[in-house]
């Protein structure tokens, strides 16, 4: 990488340079750039010129995330902490230009030195919490390496009187709300300059009153600057215009960059005057009030458009086409068959009973092994696991990665990348070129189904691993299979009383949302507006309780396991021992729920009636108070309770058939 330019630092000292980088440091930073569009070569003074280096960083991590926990202790104390919950990663891409000086030495010497200064740091990608910005991260800058110059220096060539050539230079103010091109010119009257114009001058515009040595003194510059810079701007030529667009951290938008090159020419009073003008590069915060606004837009447009897609683009998408042809990769386990004799042999010698097994329980206790097998090593979109004829396939496939996945696996394989009459390279879907909007989703679809790929591949070993676990499990079924087998015979006995049992459940469900509703409005008919006229230990105190007589979560989740519970004993999955056990726990629940209810209203009853007597001097707190402490005497509760224990006891007592 590296960068030719002409330097010139006077007449007599002009030459050639090549700019090398060389012994970067990547454990300071990722990538540094001699871009010809940032090199930016500037002026300093008459010895020294200035430059920027593309800088690239890579910053990366770990924070730990926080969440705010709140407790309530039974005396209605409130108390809250920050309490850890896991860590995430987060990484930040970004650029920086720093900033060096070439130097002309005495005796016709070059050196180059790093200023140390650096540009403002942009972001081009992170990914990092919601919530938080570049700014909360410490971003390092500070790249070693190393700028290397090659040098000639070149003949000093010979001014005729019949040409000249003006060093242009662009007076745009960096904030300005100038547009494109050159608006202003600046041209700088060097000596030299003033040597070969002077005569001239004097004889065109003098009319007797300039003498050669006041212009050679520069008294005359401001009149020379006027003149010659008005034809500059009138004969300038604009060409290789470019504008684009980036994200500004410091003002959280998007900004525009804009630069061009000139040339031009132009005669006055038979002197030919050529035009040096220095490139121009500016910032734009905003173009909201540039008159030529939408030509920048449009070279945004056409500069993201032309620059979307490269010769490596081309080579990737073929890849791409190639390496998804095959989108699946799976592995099958041995075929599991189920021999009833082996199986009752077995369970002889471990004392297990087995007569009364028939045939069909032994083969649907095969099938129920391979079931569970395949399900506990199913792992969603990325692996999946199947039963197909007694054998557990395990495949990964890159169209179930993502909802859009088979989708963008489509796109790809009907569009092509090539150049067009001007060499740049663009999308045609189906013979017809794609807009700017459709390329750029293009690029996104090549990036996510590159993705997949990958994906693909990480997955294949995690498949072979997957294979020999199931293959090792099939091996050592046996006792399995033979519960599983004693399930089904157990499920098929009790098929009738099972049935009763899941009416009765269903039974004792609605009673257990009749109770639930019952809490819920005896809750609220404990709030009203006078709570929030107490002091605050007592309007916790209160709120706690009454919130406490609005939950059941505990409850409410055996009630849903039990009916999950009986449909798996149903299907032999489980045991009705398994369902046993689950059935005590819910008998405990309702006994706790009861005591728990009776608990926090004898507690509100006793602080209802201390406060009473508390406010009885403000008649609307009183009244407020009283008709709490009337709705929690009453206890509408205890009905929804007893319908709630009454059908909970019709469960249960229903006998066991076998």
């Amino acid at each position: 990488m590296a960068i030719e330019k002409i330097i010139e630092f006077d007449e007599k000292n002009k030459y050639k340079v090549r700019f090398e980088l060389g012994n970067i440091d990547t454990s300071t930073v990722s990538e540094v750039e001699l871009d010809d569009t940032v090199f930016g070569l500037e002026r300093e003074d008459k010895s020294l010129f200035s430059f920027a280096v593309k800088e690239s960083y890579v910053a990366e991590g770990e924070l730990e995330k926080e969440k705010l926990v709140e407790t309530i202790d039974r005396w209605g104390d409130l108390d809250a902490a920050y309490q850890g919950d896991g860590y995430t990663n987060w990484f930040i891409e970004y650029t920086c230009l720093g900033f060096w000086c070439i130097e002309l030495e005495e005796g016709g010497e070059l050196t180059v030195f790093d200023t140390e200064d650096k540009g403002e740091i942009e972001v081009t990608d992170f990914d990092y919490p919601e919530g938080m910005s570049s700014s909360d991260f410490n971003l390092e800058n500070e790249a070693k390496y190393e700028i290397k110059i090659t040098y000639e220096k070149l003949e000093e060539e010979q001014t005729t009187a019949n040409s000249v050539t003006l060093k242009c230079y662009d007076t745009n103010e960096q904030d300005s709300y100038y547009g494109t091109g050159f608006n202003c010119l600046e041209i700088e009257l060097t000596d030299e300059l003033l040597k070969v114009i002077s005569p001239w001058f004097v004889k065109n515009y003098g009319k007797g009153k300039y003498i050669i040595e006041e212009v050679l003194n520069g008294e005359y510059n401001d009149e020379i600057r006027e003149i010659l810079e008005a034809q500059a701007l009138d004969n300038v030529e604009i060409y290789d215009e470019k504008a684009s667009k980036f994200y500004n951290q410091t003002i959280s938008n998007y900004s525009y960059t804009y630069s061009c090159k000139a040339k031009g020419s132009f005669n006055l009073y038979g002197l030919t005057f050529e035009l040096d003008c220095e490139p121009i590069s500016r910032e734009l915060e905003s173009i909201n009030r540039l008159e030529d606004k939408e030509k920048i837009l449009e070279m945004v447009e056409q500069d993201e458009y032309d620059n979307l897609f490269s010769d490596e683009s081309i080579k990737k998408l073929e890849e791409l086409k190639d390496n998804s042809k095959d989108r699946s990769y799976s592995r099958r386990s041995f075929e599991l068959e189920v021999d009833p004799t082996l199986c009752k042999q077995y369970a002889a010698t471990e004392g297990i009973d087995v007569t009364s097994v028939n045939e069909t329980s032994w083969k649907k206790a095969g099938e129920r092994v391979l079931e569970k097998i395949a399900e506990k090593y199913n792992q969603g979109w990325a692996i999946t696991t199947s039963v197909i004829d007694n054998i557990i396939y395990v495949f990964t496939n890159i169209g179930s990665y993502e909802d859009t996945a088979l989708d963008e696996l489509e796109i790809i394989s009907h569009t092509e990348l090539k150049p067009d009459e001007v060499g740049i390279i663009r999308a045609y879907k189906d013979g017809v070129l794609c807009d700017y909007d459709e390329s750029e989703a293009f690029k996104d679809i090549m990036n996510s189904v590159e993705g997949y790929i990958e994906d693909k591949e990480r997955n294949k070993p995690v498949v072979d691993e997957i294979i020999e676990k199931v293959n090792a499990e099939l091996k050592t079924c046996l006792p399995e299979i033979i519960n599983m087998a004693i399930l089904e015979k157990e499920a098929m006995e009790n098929s009738d009383w099972l049935a009763k049992k899941q009416k009765l459940a269903s039974k004792f469900g609605e009673a257990f949302v009749t109770y639930r509703a019952a809490k819920r409005k005896l809750r609220d008919g404990l709030s009203n507006d006078v709570i929030y006229k107490m002091d605050d230990l007592t309007k916790s105190f209160i709120q706690h309780h009454s919130t406490e007589l609005g939950t059941s979560s505990t409850l409410s989740k055996l009630v849903h396991e039990l009916q999950a519970i009986l449909v798996d004993a149903k299907e032999a999955k489980v045991s009705i021992e398994d369902l046993q056990t689950v059935e005590k726990q819910i008998g405990q629940g309702i006994s706790n729920e009861l005591e728990e209810n009776s608990e926090h209203l004898k507690y509100l009853i006793d602080d209802l009636k201390k406060q009473v007597s508390k406010f009885e001097n403000d008649a609307e707190i009183t009244t407020g108070l009283e008709e709490m402490l009337s709705t929690a005497k009453e206890n509408k509760l205890e009905s929804a309770e007893n319908q709630l224990v009454s059908a909970w006891n019709e469960y249960v007592s229903l006998p066991l058939e076998k």
